[in-house]
C-alpha cells in the first residue's frame, strides 16, 4: 500500500513538472521587442524616434531588410526594424517621425504605447489619434 502511494505521488509530481515546463516554454518573453517601420529606398525621407522615458525602455539597435519582391526595384520598399529592451516596470511612449532629408519638416508621425510589467515583459500598441 505504501509503495503504491509513493508511485502515485511520484507520478503526480512528474506530470506537474511537465505541465510547468510546457507553460514556461509557451510563455512569450517580450523583454526585447522590435517595431517595424516601412520606407521606400528612393524617397528623401527617413525615420527617427524618441522615447518619452528612457528609464523604462532603451534602444538596442536597428536593422534594415528589403522584401524579396522588391530586391530588383529601384526605390522599392525597405523595412526598418528598431529593437528596444525593457529596463524597468512602467509605461512610456515611443514616437517615430518620418522626416524629410532635403528640408525641414515631418511627413508622418506614428506613436506606440509601451507598457512594461513587473517581470519586464512588454505590451506594445499603436496609438491611434
Amino acid at each position: 500500500m505504501k509503495k503504491r502511494v509513493i508511485i502515485i505521488v511520484a507520478a503526480v509530481l512528474v506530470v506537474a513538472g511537465v505541465i510547468a515546463l510546457i507553460m514556461c516554454l509557451n510563455k512569450k518573453d517580450t523583454r526585447e521587442f522590435e517595431i517595424m517601420m516601412e520606407t521606400n529606398g528612393g524617397v528623401p525621407l527617413e525615420w527617427d524616434y524618441s522615447i518619452e522615458d528612457t528609464s523604462i525602455v532603451e534602444f538596442v539597435g536597428k536593422r534594415s531588410e528589403v522584401p524579396e519582391s522588391d530586391k530588383d526595384l529601384a526605390g522599392g520598399r525597405v523595412y526598418e526594424y528598431y529593437k528596444f529592451k525593457t529596463v524597468k516596470e512602467g509605461e512610456t511612449t515611443i514616437t517615430f517621425n518620418y522626416n524629410w532629408v532635403t528640408h525641414d519638416g515631418v511627413d508622418k508621425t506614428i506613436k506606440y504605447k509601451v507598457v512594461v510589467d513587473s517581470d519586464l515583459n512588454s505590451t506594445v500598441t499603436e496609438i491611434k489619434d
